[in-house]
């Protein structure tokens, strides 16, 4: 066998350093995409949670109708055609202001409105007998919007049971 020529070296360490250099900038993005997915993760997870804090109202009056049949299935859920925000704690819908949803860790833990990235903005439309519910929650990281979007239709189940 003969010796390693410069050239032959020279390609060796080349094709060495490429990979090294691939490795090293896949593990790169992999570190930088990786906050990206979770704040995406916990949007769809705000985003749901909206979808169900309306879904309760709407299933509170069903239950307050059955002790006053005045009660109409959607009380407090028709004036967010411009937007509404909710947080968890408080259960009912106010005019959308913009602000930050913030997270706090009483017992059991919820998310309520202050500082943190997330907003929360529920839009609710009224469609014949049903309503459409979507909640958007919108966020800004490393200088670029991100948005997530739930959407739903609640009805009045009390007529569908007729």
């Amino acid at each position: 066998m003969k010796a390693f020529t410069l050239i032959e070296t020279i390609v060796a360490v080349f094709i060495l350093t490429s990979g090294v250099l691939g490795m090293v900038a896949l593990i790169n993005q992999t570190i930088s995409i990786a906050p990206q997915s979770s704040s995406q993760l916990a949007a769809s997870y705000l985003a749901q949670e909206g979808l169900e804090l309306v879904r309760n109202i709407r299933d509170v009056n069903w239950l307050e109708w059955r002790q006053n049949t005045e009660i109409l299935w959607d009380d407090g859920l028709t004036s967010c055609a411009d937007g509404c925000q909710i947080d968890f704690s408080s259960g009912e819908l106010a005019p959308y202001t913009g602000e930050f949803l913030t997270f706090r860790i009483p017992d059991p833990p919820s998310y309520q409105y202050g500082y943190f990235i997330f907003k929360r903005k529920i839009t609710i439309v009224s469609a014949l007998d049903k309503l459409l519910v979507s909640s958007e929650v919108a966020w800004q990281e490393r200088g670029r919007d991100h948005v997530v979007t739930a959407e739903t239709e609640l009805y009045d189940w009390r007529k569908l049971n007729e």
